[in-house]
């Protein structure tokens, strides 16, 4: 796209680069400036005429503009001057004209019918409308991130619930097992003493019945006194090897 740079010093506007403009282009033209700070808070218009009874304003976005294709169809002098307003103070600012040459372009056998250029009016309409859209979408676009944020905080929550609850099922599984194991053992222990004592008690109860049946057979065949010495010796002899 063929662009002609242009210096804004607050109302002195002069070319930076000057390329050559044939007649006939259409939406391929378009200004660059660089405005001063005196600039600065004013909402900036492109105006372009070759006759004043059709003067041509474009809004200018990002210190660029399009010139319009009505000032480009035939070889004339070109005007190229800015304006600016201040909406908060209703000041209006404009710069010198800059007069552009146009020399003769290829002619076209069957021109194309092009839409008009906007007016001024039509055009802030249409930035308004791309800003709301813009604003639609970055809503839009951050309602959908808040949504994936909140379902991966959840997720993230319910996983590490999970992963907590399996830590403490298994902690609880190695307690109940290990105290069943304890008990079990305790048991055994306990089963253990407890033969243990059955058995010490009927080895001692078959002692007892041995000796009292010995006493019997001793008292049967001997005379009191000396059944009874030998049965206090032998009671003796058995208690002490016990």
């Amino acid at each position: 796209m063929t662009t002609i740079e242009l210096f804004a010093d607050d109302q002195n506007l002069r070319a930076i680069e000057s390329p050559k403009l044939a007649s006939g282009d259409k939406n391929s033209v378009k200004i660059h400036v660089e405005f001063n700070s005196e600039w600065n808070g004013y909402i900036k218009t492109g105006v372009f005429f070759v006759d004043k009874k059709a003067v041509f304003e474009q809004l200018i976005e990002n210190d660029e503009c399009i010139i319009p294709h009505e000032v480009l169809e035939n070889s004339a002098i070109l005007y190229i001057g800015l304006r600016g307003v201040n909406t908060n103070t209703t000041q209006v600012k404009t710069s010198a004209l800059i007069e552009y040459r146009i020399v003769d372009g290829a002619p076209q056998g069957t021109a194309e019918s092009v839409p008009p250029t906007d007016t001024v009016y039509e055009q802030l309409l249409k930035a308004y409308d791309n800003a709301l859209k813009a604003i639609e979408k970055y809503k839009t676009d951050l309602s959908n991130e808040n949504e994936q944020f909140k379902k991966d905080v959840n997720t993230n929550i319910d996983n590490k619930f999970k992963t907590y609850q399996k830590s403490m099922d298994d902690k609880y599984s190695q307690f109940t097992s290990s105290i069943n194991q304890k008990i079990s053992d305790i048991t055994s222990q306990n089963n253990t003493f407890q033969q243990t004592i059955n058995n010490s008690f009927a080895s001692f109860k078959a002692e007892v019945n041995t000796r009292i049946k010995r006493a019997t057979y001793i008292l049967s065949q001997e005379t009191e006194p000396e059944a009874a010495e030998q049965i206090e010796g032998d009671f003796w002899y058995k208690t002490t090897t016990l």
